[in-house]
């Protein structure tokens, strides 16, 4: 089987030709999130070479910062700042090379006040916590070389107690585990340094419980299969 490299360059590259598009508009306030899955396939591809994309692309990332914060990014213009599209704008000036454009002491300080008394991160202003949050936090605060500014213990044990008796994760304590939930926490634990603490042949055969007749991958027990589980 042979990757279509240049066809998929070609339809990444032309995500965005119709900005007048019902769906285009109906999918603003996830255009943060789909510019990092683009400018990763991208990446992939090794098609990163156009400059002008990449000012152009870079230019709306820094105009996606909400100055209603110290730091953190919206998922669009105009949008207000939450961690998840703050963790995505910095992933793609990485891959960009562009970090040094960055207020990162603002950034740092945006998602240290995230987090909550128990240890876990919320997504924003308004409080929504789950262990995809904890995650963003720490992958945001190694590559700003950063993780000193938080509580990174109290973090860890509040993923701990996301643990189920199977050995994999759910969002928040005591809720159903899910294969999301599951890449979240190990990653979370991972950049702590407390990988020790998963029972990992426990976990390992969880997930390959996830593998569904057709051979996809589900994210939980009695569900369909799904590509982003694989």
């Amino acid at each position: 089987m042979a990757l279509h490299r240049e066809k998929h360059d070609h339809y990444l590259q032309h995500l965005d030709d119709n900005k007048e598009s019902f769906e285009y508009m109906m999918s603003e306030h996830l255009r943060m999130g789909g510019v990092y899955w683009g400018v990763s396939a991208m990446a992939l591809l090794r098609k990163l070479d156009d400059e002008k994309r990449k000012e152009d692309l870079v230019e709306w990332i820094l105009r996606c910062r909400d100055p209603k914060t110290t730091g953190g990014f919206g998922s669009n213009i105009g949008h207000d700042a939450d961690i998840t599209s703050t963790h995505y704008a910095l992933l793609v000036l990485c891959m960009y090379d562009a970090v040094d454009r960055l207020d990162v002491e603002g950034v740092v300080s945006f998602i240290a006040g995230l987090q909550q008394p128990d240890g876990s991160f919320a997504a924003d202003r308004w409080g929504e916590v789950d262990v995809r949050f904890a995650y963003c936090a720490l992958s945001a605060l190694t590559i700003l070389d950063a993780l000193d500014r938080v509580d990174v213990d109290a973090c860890t044990q509040w993923v701990l107690r996301c643990m189920n008796y199977e050995g994999s994760f759910g969002p928040v304590p005591r809720a159903e585990s899910h294969a999301a939930y599951v890449f979240c926490a190990v990653s979370a634990l991972a950049l702590a340094g407390a990988l020790e603490a998963v029972d990992l042949d426990q976990l390992g055969w969880w997930l390959c419980e996830r593998q569904t007749p057709g051979g996809g991958f589900n994210g939980r027990p009695e569900k369909a299969p799904d590509v982003c589980y694989s």
